[in-house]
């Protein structure tokens, strides 16, 4: 599954992030925020992880936890 967004970059699900789709919602939520914040800097890790109150390693960690890969 991907997102399409207007800099024609993709976030990408792996088939695992499906499965992590029954999980609690605290980590379903967790995930779209991480992916709404991308979409909305343009996939700029830094402002991402700005806006998002973490720094950049903890974004690129909890990005890798989600299987939210970014193209």
């Amino acid at each position: 599954m991907y997102f399409p967004n207007k800099s024609n970059k993709k976030i990408l699900f792996s088939d695992q992030n499906e499965e992590m789709d029954m999980s609690p919602g605290i980590h379903l939520s967790e995930r779209e925020r991480i992916v709404q914040t991308l979409m909305k800097v343009n996939f700029n890790k830094g402002k991402a992880a700005f806006e998002l109150g973490m720094s950049r390693t903890t974004l690129w960690r909890k990005m890798k936890s989600l299987n939210i890969e970014t193209n």
